[in-house]
Formats: structure tokens, C-alpha cells, sequence
């Protein structure tokens, strides 16, 4: 078993509606009610749910006090802008900024006092490009290089053109599903692993040209989809990659495409994606190297 995400957390407060005017006015989240007259704050896919002191909810696993709890959260601007927004605000910052060692790579914080004294730590990415930061706005991870099966390279570069060899959906060395589309794994299951397979190909990518903002434009996409005999959904299940390359390179990730379906893949693999982009010859800069984490 391996967690996923975080689904919610939860503050335990003095005054809900003290704490909701903070988290609303300041960092821009929306208050909303819900489970008999519960109150939480809700920003992207994530939630903090808040707990009145003293009229905590069951179970009772532990009793945390209002001041106990440290979050961090990210927002999407640079630090300087935060620092100046957060004076704007009149909020104090306690610390920073700092570079620290976030779940997806370097970060820059400041810290400041929610009106319980919970200490928030809010928080750029930083060290990464704007492809990187845009994988790890969706809450992904780019992953390590996949290894290869037998004797050729994950992605070979030919004058302005990346080619990657056909990537499997592995997470972490792993296959998380096998067989065929249409019986043992679904189609929508599948336009899932497409998007694994795409995330891989564009770590193949990094591989050869070090900083995938060098990416002028994906070219073309090839999606390899074992299925069924009677499966004709091949198209819909290859979206998965070509969303993910919207997602991720906006405008740069629209690109030809073909949607194969075959008998078998390697390792009984239901998807294969393998993808062509064109890259620039000068390397961006994301500044000076990250320091380590003082946390």
C-alpha cells in the first residue's frame, strides 16, 4: 500500500470565524459549510476542516490545542510578490524567505501566524522550470527515468528533434496494472496509465536536453494500446497523454498523433506512449543551484 495524497487536514481553533477571515483574506481560499453545520476551507483539490476547541469531533484519536498544527502551502507567484502581499495585508512574516526541500522539489518560504498561533508556512516553487512547476501544480512528480527493457536509450536527440523510445506506465519500478484493455482493464483505467506513460516520456526528455523549457513543440505522439479484439475506444484511451501534454505545455503540447491497438505489450503492459518534440539549442536558466533543506 502507498499513499497518494493528502485529502485534508484538520486546525483545531478558537474562533471559526476569526480563522475563516484570515484564510479567506489572505491566502484566497472559500469557506464552506457542510456534515451538520461543519466548517471547512477548500482550495484547489485540497481541504482544511476546522474544529471548534473544546467541541472536537470523534474519534478522538488525539487532543491537539489551537498553535499545535504546521501546513505548508504553495501558491503560484514569486516570494517577493508574497512578502509585499502579505505586508499589504498587515500579516507579519515570522521567517524567511528560506529555501527548504518541498514534496516536489526546492522551495522558497516564508512563515507567518494564523490567529491561532498555527505556524503556516506558505511557500514558491523554486529551482525548477515552468514545465516543472506546472507538473507539480497538479499535484505530479516528475519521475526518474525509466530504465530500459534491453539494449536502447529511453530518448535520442537528432539535431532539433527529442525522440523517446515507447514508455510504459511504471510508477516507481513498478507496473501497477497489466493486461488487455476491454477485459481486464478499463478504458478509463487506461487513459490514466497513458497519462503515466506520457509523464515518463517527458522525464526521457529531461534526460537528453537537461530542462524541459527547451521544449518549442511536441511534433507527434504514438500511442500503443493492447486490447481486445472488438475494442475500438483506442483514440480516448491515448487522450490521457495528449491531456497531460496540454495540461503540462499548453499551446507547445498540441501535436499529430496515432492510436494503435496491438495484441500484446511488453511486460503485459495495457499502454505504451512514445513521443517526438522539437527543442531549442540555448538552456534556460533557473538561477543559482538549490541549497539544502534546513528543515
Amino acid at each position: 500500500m502507498r499513499a497518494d495524497h493528502f485529502d485534508h487536514i484538520v486546525l483545531v481553533v478558537r474562533d471559526l470565524d476569526v480563522t475563516t477571515d484570515f484564510y479567506t483574506r489572505v491566502l484566497g481560499m472559500e469557506s464552506v459549510t457542510f456534515g451538520g453545520g461543519r466548517r471547512a476551507l477548500v482550495f484547489g483539490s485540497s481541504k482544511i476542516n476546522l474544529h471548534q476547541a473544546g467541541r472536537e469531533f470523534e474519534p478522538g484519536a488525539h487532543r491537539p490545542t489551537p498553535g499545535s498544527t504546521d501546513v505548508c502551502l504553495i501558491v503560484n507567484q514569486p516570494i517577493d510578490d508574497v512578502v509585499t502581499e502579505l505586508g499589504r495585508l498587515g500579516v507579519d512574516v515570522e521567517e524567511g524567505p528560506l529555501r527548504r526541500t518541498g514534496a516536489s522539489g526546492p522551495i522558497t518560504s516564508v512563515y507567518v501566524r494564523d490567529p491561532d498561533a498555527n505556524l503556516v508556512e506558505v511557500s514558491t516553487y523554486w529551482g525548477m522550470g515552468t514545465v516543472e512547476k506546472r507538473i507539480a501544480a497538479l499535484g505530479l512528480r516528475l519521475p526518474e527515468v525509466v530504465p530500459p527493457l534491453a539494449t536502447y536509450q529511453p530518448a535520442v536527440r537528432s539535431g532539433r528533434y527529442v525522440v523517446t523510445s515507447g514508455q510504459l506506465p511504471m510508477v516507481d519500478g513498478v507496473m501497477p496494472v497489466t493486461g488487455k484493455v476491454g477485459t481486464e482493464v478499463g478504458a478509463e483505467r487506461a487513459k490514466e496509465l497513458a497519462a503515466v506513460s506520457a509523464l515518463n516520456a517527458l522525464a526521457a526528455v529531461k534526460s537528453v536536453v537537461g530542462d524541459l523549457d527547451r521544449i518549442v513543440r511536441v511534433v507527434k505522439v504514438v500511442g500503443f494500446v493492447a486490447s481486445t479484439p472488438g475494442f475500438t475506444g483506442q483514440p480516448g484511451v491515448v487522450d490521457g497523454a495528449s491531456e497531460l501534454l496540454g495540461d503540462v505545455l499548453g499551446d507547445k503540447g498540441v501535436h499529430a498523433r496515432s492510436a494503435v491497438g496491438v495484441a500484446v505489450l511488453p511486460l503485459d503492459a495495457p499502454v505504451e506512449i512514445e513521443i517526438q518534440v522539437e527543442v531549442r539549442d540555448q538552456e534556460s536558466s533557473n538561477g543559482s543551484p538549490p541549497c539544502p533543506s534546513r528543515r
